[in-house]
């Protein structure tokens, strides 16, 4: 087998072997570590996911843990339990609209634990900025959210210090949000600088919990120091846990992909991939060695006629190929008697080549003629 047809024989499977490479980087890995989700969603397993909480919640014996991918209104059928919003904005948060507010009360009030946790905010760099408004006070004046006149709540952000100012970190681990709310709010826990960070309230049957910051649940934050009080504290003594995934743009439409998921169909498709390969591999190149001569007419840019001449030295066998032709033109001959004349002429030497055995009949059958 020569260096040419070897390498024939190598350049299809090679270019397959790289496209299933770059389908497996490009789709699967993403999928994998979650890395096309938004930060802080159930569904990533890297530093900026949290389903490592997802998971253990799962593992606990007596909890039911789901995700839910559709409008809250789906769930008010449901047995109530604790319903995680993870990764929110609290500025976003702090601005949401009063009907909105009224959507999560009336689950509140048929018994859901709800409970908000919100990335890691940034801190105001200008710590200058509240005292320029005293001085200016026509330069802004906030209007009063739904937030603060229905839940009597009020996000707010902490300057920056001189430290934070020289190496602010992109994604901080310390959150600047902090929670000012009325009596009705009970204050878990605090930080350092006397700040609510966990408060949590009364509301119908139900009640609702605020945390300031998520890198204790994040996936990095419990692999370096796993917090199961803050955990057990949060979910309550609800039996039922959902991580909502449809604030996140997250949602489930009936999609091919969610049935396929949803029936483990992945390693059928896979299969089914493999064989179309496998398919197109084999009608695109012979897995029969290459005779000599087809080897040597190797080349591109062929017309229809070397096309037709190359299918026939890959299909036809050398030796029997006076036989075929023979065969094929008595099918197009009408008069027996040329019939019986080329069959008799048909013998010949056991080396004699094709085109020496074809000059040969041809003379006989002009001849018979």
């Amino acid at each position: 087998m020569g260096a040419t047809h070897l390498s024939r024989w190598l350049l299809p499977p090679l270019l397959l072997l790289g496209f299933l490479y770059a389908v497996v980087a490009i789709v699967m890995v993403p999928l994998e570590s979650g890395e096309l989700y938004p930060p802080y969603s159930t569904l990533r397993a890297d530093p900026l996911g949290s389903k490592i909480l997802f998971d253990s919640l799962a593992e606990m014996q007596g909890l039911r843990v789901e995700r839910n991918f559709q409008m809250l209104a789906s769930i008010k059928s449901m047995n109530p339990g604790t319903l995680f919003f993870m990764g929110g904005s609290g500025p976003n948060f702090a601005g949401e609209s009063e009907g909105q507010l009224k959507e999560w009360e009336s689950l509140a009030a048929n018994g859901w634990r709800l409970v908000f946790v919100f990335q890691n905010a940034m801190p105001k760099m200008d710590a200058n900025l509240e005292v320029f408004k005293k001085d200016n006070p026509k330069v802004e004046k906030l209007p009063v959210r739904a937030m603060l006149s229905r839940w009597g709540m009020h996000l707010q952000l902490r300057s920056a210090t001189v430290t934070e100012r020289a190496a602010i970190e992109r994604t901080p681990r310390n959150s600047a949000l902090y929670f000012e709310g009325d009596p009705t709010w009970q204050v878990i826990s605090r930080e350092k600088d006397g700040h609510a960070s966990h408060v949590e309230k009364a509301m119908g049957k139900g009640s609702v919990a605020l945390l300031s910051q998520i890198f204790p649940l994040s996936n990095e934050g419990l692999r370096e120091r796993p917090n199961g009080e803050l955990v057990s504290t949060l979910v309550g003594s609800n039996k039922r846990v959902v991580f909502d995934e449809f604030h996140n743009n997250i949602q489930e439409t009936g999609s091919i992909g969610t049935l396929l998921r949803r029936y483990r169909l992945e390693a059928t498709v896979a299969l089914l991939m493999l064989a179309g390969v496998l398919f197109l591999w084999r009608n695109s190149t012979s897995l029969l060695p290459m005779r000599a001569s087809s080897a040597a007419s190797a080349v591109l840019g062929r017309d229809t006629r070397q096309g037709m001449i190359s299918l026939l030295q890959r299909s036809v066998p050398r030796d029997q190929l006076i036989g075929v032709c023979l065969a094929e033109w008595e099918k197009a001959r009408t008069l027996l008697t040329v019939r019986s004349g080329a069959r008799g002429v048909l013998p010949g030497p056991a080396a004699e080549s094709p085109a020496v055995a074809y000059r040969r009949i041809h003379r006989q059958l002009t001849e018979h003629k």
